[in-house]
């Protein structure tokens, strides 16, 4: 690729020139795809919520998301040359991100728990530097090396056999029967829907419930608040030091993390995705909020609603 920065002036005299062959058109972010949902795998994904989730312990209801340290990439509508016969089909632009990435992954509880959060970096070994944060590995954060930055089945596996199940076994000896499962909300994407990954789910009894193709931004949890929280701190922790050393970014992401995800926080983001509590025969457990999931759904479908 070659990156040229010029000038507006440069640009409107390069139209002039070729206008005939290049034209100005407003193209939509290459990601805007994602946004198409099937009203089925919404039919589905409440009826998991019904048979799995309703009724089961809030302390075994469990999410997990992933999100890059990054700020929310520029996805708006952008004015662009494009050559003068390009169809609307093909009025698309690359969402460009910085390659400086790292992704955590929370995992958060219905009851308010958080588990400690995974760090994917690009770097294969860990500085001195990291420990002397106070940071306490796993106790305080799980990092990880990934060659691309992003959370893949290989370490999502791990993540289940050494952080997720000794959580849930510690469960069965404090809180669940021996007949009952743990859940686990999760997004819909080939990692996390490997056959050795879902073996090993099974094993250890947790129900994994993913939430429909392309509607995170609707349904998965932490979607809804967390991450945004987290971001607000991140951004706001940058802002007041220009310091962007290694150890210093995993603490920041970290302390912004453990910001996100308080007790309260958590069930508050649990609550916009329409999953809440209530007490039965003295337990505490997960109900369905009819109302916010009908919210969600005219979200997603709002010609369903002006139809109705």
């Amino acid at each position: 690729e070659l990156h040229v920065q010029v000038g507006r002036a440069f640009v409107e005299s390069f139209l002039r020139r070729h206008y005939d062959e290049v034209v100005e058109r407003w193209c939509n972010p290459r990601e805007s795809g994602r946004m198409e949902v099937n009203r089925q795998d919404c039919d589905r994904y409440q009826s998991d919520l019904v048979n799995y989730v309703a009724g089961k312990q809030t302390c075994a209801i469990i999410a997990i998301d992933e999100s890059g340290s990054q700020d929310w990439p520029d996805t708006k509508l952008q004015l662009m040359p494009v050559a003068a016969g390009s169809t609307n089909q093909q009025l698309h632009y690359m969402v460009k991100r910085n390659g400086n990435l790292h992704t955590v992954m929370p995992c958060i509880t219905l009851c308010g728990d958080t588990m400690p959060p995974l760090v994917v970096t690009k770097r294969v070994t860990l500085e001195a530097e990291v420990h002397a944060t106070s940071l306490r590995f796993n106790v305080d954060v799980v990092i990880v090396h990934g060659l691309k930055g992003y959370v893949n089945s290989v370490i999502i596996r791990a993540w289940i056999i050494d952080v997720l199940i000794p959580y849930v076994d510690s469960l069965w000896s404090a809180m669940l029967g021996e007949n009952e499962e743990a859940i686990l909300l999760i997004d819909n994407l080939k990692t996390h829907k490997k056959e050795e990954t879902l073996q090993v789910l099974a094993d250890a009894r947790i129900q994994p419930v993913f939430i429909p193709p392309h509607s995170s931004h609707a349904f998965l949890v932490e979607d809804l608040l967390t991450f945004v929280l987290l971001k607000q701190k991140l951004r706001k922790a940058n802002a007041n030091s220009d310091v962007r050393t290694y150890e210093q970014t995993i603490s920041r992401l970290v302390a912004a993390t453990e910001a996100a995800t308080t007790p309260s926080r958590n069930r508050s983001a649990f609550r916009r995705a329409a999953i809440t509590s209530e007490l039965v025969d003295g337990r505490h457990v997960a109900k369905i909020d009819e109302t916010e999931y009908n919210a969600r759904m005219a979200e997603l479908f709002p010609g369903e609603l002006q139809q109705n």
